[in-house]
């Protein structure tokens, strides 16, 4: 179903936590160096920790496992816990900028093909005079299924499940499809994308309805 499918970065949620993808610094390890009998010189290593990918993925661990080395080396911020915090996030904020045909936030976390396919869905749905709500009650599940790096773009897709209640009102505000009462279970798989070499904090919703090979 188109409205289901085509649907969750506060904004500045999403761009400080996921499209940013900063890493917490827990720990620091201090290593003394007498170079000098006065003073005395102090090497910082930081140790930034993270989640087990084995912990929200699944599918195939063994390939993905030294794609994430890959994309942590080159992107020292990355790390699996707020990537997915920032998912989260990212999927009710855009559930909810979608229901209310907000283009200004959907410009923001959508790359331009997503964002001119939602545009177009928010242009039909104006023109029937439908008026979509669709309330997330609680996520179920979420859980990385495909991980991807080509060149210097990282490609993650999250698997969604969700309950939720999902009404189609008409412009008098009826009810036309769906119930109040009626806690619909629902799937959904989206994909994301990051310049990882980029300066730009952002990562960028691709896909809606990606299907793993």
């Amino acid at each position: 179903m188109v409205e289901l499918a085509i649907y969750a970065f506060l904004a500045a949620f999403i761009f400080f936590r996921l499209y940013s993808s900063a890493g917490k610094i827990s720990t620091s390890s201090f290593h003394k160096t007498h170079l000098n009998p006065q003073k005395e010189q102090y090497n910082i290593e930081i140790i930034r920790e993270d989640i087990a990918l084995e912990s929200i993925m699944e599918g195939n661990i063994k390939d993905a496992q030294p794609i994430i080395e890959t994309i942590k080396k080159k992107n020292k911020e990355f790390t699996l816990q707020n990537f997915m915090d920032g998912a989260a996030a990212a999927f009710e904020l855009i559930i909810k900028a979608y229901n209310q045909e907000n283009s200004d936030v959907l410009s923001t976390l959508l790359d331009s093909n997503l964002y001119n396919i939602f545009t177009q869905e928010i242009q039909n749905r104006k023109n029937l005079g439908n008026v979509h709500e669709d309330v997330i009650i609680s996520v179920i599940s979420q859980k990385i299924v495909d991980i991807n790096l080509i060149h210097n773009t990282a490609y993650i897709a999250v698997k969604f499940i969700t309950e939720q209640i999902n009404l189609i009102k008409d412009i008098n505000g009826n009810i036309i499809s769906g119930s109040t009462s009626k806690i619909n279970k629902v799937e959904d798989i989206w994909q994301f994308k990051k310049d990882i070499t980029s300066l730009s904090t952002k990562w960028y919703l691709t896909s809606v309805n990606f299907t793993t090979s």
